[in-house]
């Protein structure tokens, strides 16, 4: 199954903790945790440690319904585990970012990745949650800006209040961003953002049409425009 999911992911082999270590690693987290929230436990955390719980969560998203439901009702961190498996299982986009998570080495990365997961069954500060994915707006990968377009608009559809923020960002994302598919994606959230927050249609709508014309990519304008038929 290792095998399979290495393949699977393209993982390589020594990022990815053999299936018989899973119970060791699950082991050491649970001592942490019981020694602190999971919050405080960050600092406890090794950058190496991090990299095995996020390659753990993609085995995790990977595994049958039946056994993501045994885990969901077991102990405190298998049941953050499983509520992060389900995150990426609702969005498998989201692979490709943790792949490059997982092999390369900027712990800050990790860090906002594991904020973000955790923020599905702990409490944070949405503001922060917003601060730290703006970061990957700039990301240097198209993936992960890409990645962090979606997750910015679903952060906005979720937090109304912080829905005038997700799309100010956007706008200026779209404005600055030279990738086309990232401008792409950029559109299309801007038509689903403001289907989630009326108050925000009108505005959305005109920026679009600008967007529209001033964008030379057939396929950006395709998403532009429907985009803006979703808000007729």
């Amino acid at each position: 199954m290792a095998l399979a999911l290495q393949l699977a992911l393209g993982l390589k082999s020594e990022e990815l903790p053999a299936i018989e270590d899973l119970e060791k690693e699950r082991q050491d987290l649970s001592a942490v945790f019981e020694k602190k929230s999971f919050k405080d436990a960050f600092s406890s955390i090794t950058v190496r440690s991090l990299r095995k719980w996020l390659a753990i969560i993609l085995i995790a998203a990977q595994v049958d319904f039946k056994t993501l439901s045994a885990m969901a009702s077991g102990t405190k961190e298998e049941k953050i585990l499983a509520a992060c498996a389900s995150f990426l299982r609702k969005d498998p986009s989201l692979l490709p970012l943790f792949r490059s998570i997982i092999e390369e080495s900027d712990e800050d990365l990790f860090l906002a990745t594991l904020l973000l997961l955790m923020s599905a069954v702990q409490e944070y500060s949405n503001g922060k949650l917003i601060d730290e994915i703006e970061k990957w707006l700039e990301w240097p990968d198209v993936q992960v800006r890409i990645s962090a377009v979606k997750l910015l608009s679903n952060l906005g559809s979720r937090m109304p209040d912080f829905s005038e923020k997700v799309l100010e960002d956007l706008l200026e994302a779209f404005e600055k961003d030279p990738n086309k598919r990232v401008r792409e994606s950029i559109a299309t959230q801007l038509g689903i953002l403001a289907m989630e927050n009326p108050s925000l249609k009108s505005r959305s709508y005109s920026a679009l049409l600008s967007m529209f014309r001033k964008e030379r990519s057939a396929k950006v304008r395709k998403a532009i425009l429907d985009s803006l038929l979703t808000l007729t």
